[in-house]
């Protein structure tokens, strides 16, 4: 398992991956964001951390984070922050799938649920640390998950908690519009062209435009991480690499499915097929097989259009 102190750093560069600005000069110029005032002195830094033989999908306040699907022993940190907007009660769902390698583990036991273990978990970044050290590393919640009376084809997990000590507040999608709202065939029209939009500036490498449409998501992120003193010449190198590894490779966005989630506030696509299953659907090629680039988008208050609002 990745230590909770050291995925600071590689859970901040990771998010910021898809976004970047035309050149090395404009980025760095774009990105520096050194004026943003916290409230407090304090920089805690809230993880999920989980361990399960199940496939499993981790969702925190209707993000989908985690979809591993990988039949083997799972065991992470995961960081949250620029998914706890401010201050107050926050919600998680873990869902899990049977491995489902032969008729026998097409059902969830007890023996399997007796694996799992989610915990919340905190600790204390350390203010200017070159690669994100936190310290002080406490066990906050250890979820007690409920025994399954018999076997089950799914099973899911919430749980609750509330945090008092983060120096910001992030509009995120508070003020967002209620997708529900809009009629459901017409949402899936402009859900799609949005995300064709977004395909074709990955597979074109329009970096630029690109960070159009990103740049909320990014600025977030540095705030909630507290690295908006190292958004420069390392993280913008990765941005554009992720956009020279995606132009010309982009799989077409094809067999779909809509999904809502945050109060309906938020929405992205992912795939229905079989080789790509609930794998989000800004798919492209690779040296090896494929990737993803996740992102899930949202109508701010007043706007006709989409705009990424987190990954």
């Amino acid at each position: 398992m990745r230590s909770f102190f050291c995925v600071l750093l590689s859970f901040f560069s990771g998010m910021l991956l898809i976004s970047c600005g035309q050149n090395k000069h404009e980025s760095t110029k774009n990105y520096r964001m050194m004026n943003y005032k916290y409230k407090t002195d304090k920089r805690p830094s809230y993880g999920i951390e989980y361990n399960t033989t199940l496939k499993c999908e981790l969702w925190v306040n209707g993000i989908r984070i985690v979809r591993n699907y990988k039949v083997n022993q799972k065991s992470n940190a995961e960081i949250i922050n620029d998914l706890l907007l401010g201050n107050g009660k926050h919600q998680f769902t873990m869902k899990f799938f049977p491995n489902a390698t032969n008729a026998t583990d097409s059902l969830i036991t007890q023996e399997d649920m007796g694996w799992t273990k989610i915990k919340l978990v905190k600790a204390e970044v350390i203010p200017n640390s070159p690669y994100g050290e936190t310290k002080n590393r406490e066990e906050l919640v250890d979820f007690k998950i409920p025994e399954i009376p018999a076997p089950v084809p799914y099973f899911e997990f919430t749980g609750e908690f509330e945090v008092n000590d983060l120096p910001y507040e992030l509009k995120g999608w508070k003020n967002s519009q209620d997708l529900s709202k809009i009629d459901k065939d017409e949402l899936k029209k402009e859900v799609v062209n949005y995300y064709k939009y977004v395909r074709n500036l990955l597979n074109e490498g329009n970096v630029k435009e690109f960070y159009e449409n990103d740049s909320q998501r990014t600025t977030e992120i540095a705030i909630a991480t507290y690295e908006t003193h190292l958004i420069e010449k390392d993280e913008i190198e990765n941005k554009e690499d992720l956009i020279t590894n995606c132009k010309g490779r982009m799989y077409e966005i094809e067999n779909y499915t809509v999904v809502l989630s945050s109060n309906n506030k938020c929405v992205f696509l992912v795939r229905s097929d079989k080789e790509f299953y609930n794998w989000h659907s800004m798919v492209y090629e690779t040296e090896y097989k494929w990737a993803a680039v996740p992102i899930v988008i949202h109508k701010p208050k007043g706007s006709d259009s989409f705009k990424i609002i987190r990954k």
